[in-house]
């Protein structure tokens, strides 16, 4: 496959793999929770946007028997609209309450999910009686799980490792829980964040950072919270069973217990699809992160991209986060950080202006459209057209870096355009149907730190190792097998 036919997979991949969710959707607790949605960093698009405050948290202690701990991961992306879930177990399985088994159900069953009365009801779909619920739950802390501890377990059309629990959630959604410890959990992940047809040290290198940065979130959660990471962005994106290959399950293998720490404590391991070519500073000056750098091997297949805004597009966006400034202007950049990100924009309208800081500029521009931070402007440029008499009558022409020949010389066409008719001094008369456009023009998608994940793919196809990869992207930090 060719260098362009990759880039053009690997695009198309981040894409369903990291928006696969509604970003500004609330699930569970806010809609602002989102880490694309953190305004005051460049959080981006994937499940490892820089957080607010970097974070370490000290391992010799805490990775004690880390495989044998239980993590609940909110499938955020199985909510229904019509809050029904529906969930089949193969063969006989049970009810368990703090681990011990309360009822055990004897073949297999596929459950229709529905609230009742407040409590969450459980139907038999081969035998839905709406008046008689096969049985209750009344707690997330009850678990459903096979007795075949080895067996999968389907919710709604995917298949998923470990055990099920549900609780409703703050906007009384239907929140299904996948319960299940970290490794499984991370075959699931890995292959949702890169493609598993990535070069071997790639996937071992995102094993690593995927597993350091579960954990780590894992122990920053809330423990008597229903959950304890997400299954989209806010966390890692992560697709249960049918998600995994053999690729990526054997990068998780081959790396299981390995940790990526700094001064001997777990580190935030955070990553974006592409950096564009130079790595973002996030951090303290003794940070393993704080450094802008060039990074060769992205700059050698970072996407380029160019996008437009019209007036009314810009605010509608800015409308959406209650900012109301009139009609949009032109834009200034104010402030770069020392990787070159648009750090400061300034969005001006007819009553007035707002400025966007850092992450703030793609969770109002959008995610998708604007990739990244690392861009530049374009003039506001508008569309303009007027009738003209030529030989072959009045024609429609472009005036758009035109020029006309004045007293004073050649000069640039700009809007107020005047001519000398027969009653004197006339000004133009514009096609009505002319177009303000902004335009931007960038490279890279996401907020760029840590490790980008192009450029390891770059780096392993290159016949750089795992170690080289995450050397290179997490400087100063060293990988323990606990």
């Amino acid at each position: 496959m060719n260098l362009k036919k990759i880039l053009l997979v690997f695009f198309v991949f981040i894409l369903v793999s990291s928006f696969s969710c509604a970003d500004d959707v609330e699930i569970i607790e806010n809609e602002e929770n989102n880490t694309e949605n953190n305004e005051n960093t460049e959080n981006t698009e994937n499940s490892s946007g820089a957080e607010n405050s970097q974070k370490t948290v000290e391992t010799e202690e805490v990775i004690e028997n880390y495989d044998k701990k239980i993590i609940r991961v909110a499938l955020v992306h199985e909510i229904k609209d019509d809050n029904i879930i529906e969930v089949e177990f193969s063969g006989s399985h049970q009810i368990v309450l703090d681990g011990k088994i309360e009822k055990i159900i004897d073949g297999s069953r596929v459950y229709v999910i529905k609230k009742l009365a407040g409590e969450i009801a459980f139907y038999d779909k081969n035998n839905f009686n709406q008046d008689s619920p096969n049985f209750i739950i009344d707690g997330y802390r009850k678990v459903i799980e096979s007795a075949d501890k080895n067996a999968l377990f389907r919710i709604n059309k995917s298949y998923y490792r470990g055990g099920f629990s549900i609780y409703i959630g703050k906007y009384q959604d239907l929140v299904p829980i996948n319960e299940i410890d970290l490794e499984s959990y991370l075959y699931g992940v890995v292959p949702a964040e890169i493609p598993a047809s990535s070069g071997k040290e790639a996937l071992k290198a995102q094993a690593i950072c995927a597993r350091t940065y579960a954990y780590r979130d894992y122990l920053d959660s809330d423990k008597n919270s229903p959950y304890n990471l997400y299954s989209d962005t806010r966390s890692q994106v992560y697709r249960g069973y049918d998600s995994e290959y053999e690729s990526t399950n054997i990068a998780v293998d081959e790396t299981k217990n390995m940790f990526l720490t700094y001064n001997d404590e777990l580190i935030s391991t955070f990553y974006s699809a592409d950096n564009g070519g130079y790595s973002a500073e996030f951090g303290s000056e003794d940070s393993y992160l704080f450094k802008a750098k060039v990074d060769p091997y992205t700059a050698k297949v970072t996407r380029h991209w160019d996008v437009e805004y019209s007036p009314s597009e810009l605010s509608n966006l800015l409308a959406a986060k209650d900012v109301y400034i009139g009609d949009i202007q032109g834009m200034r950049i104010l402030e770069r950080n020392k990787s070159g990100r648009v750090s400061k924009l300034e969005v001006v309208g007819t009553n007035g202006s707002k400025i966007l800081e850092n992450g703030q500029i793609r969770a109002y521009l959008g995610y998708v459209k604007m990739m990244s931070n690392k861009f530049d402007y374009k003039d506001a440029k508008e569309n303009l057209k007027t009738k003209v008499l030529t030989s072959d009558g009045i024609k429609e022409v472009s005036l758009n870096e035109a020029f006309v020949l004045t007293g004073d010389g050649l000069k640039k066409v700009s809007n107020d355009i005047f001519v000398l008719s027969q009653d004197g001094e006339k000004q133009v008369n514009t096609v009505p149907d002319a177009k303000l456009t902004f335009e931007f023009s960038g490279t890279g998608f996401g907020h760029g730190v840590g490790m980008s994940q192009v450029g390891a793919m770059q780096m392993a196809d290159e016949g750089l190792s795992y170690k080289d990869i995450l050397n290179f992207y997490y400087e100063g930090t060293e990988i323990k097998k606990f």
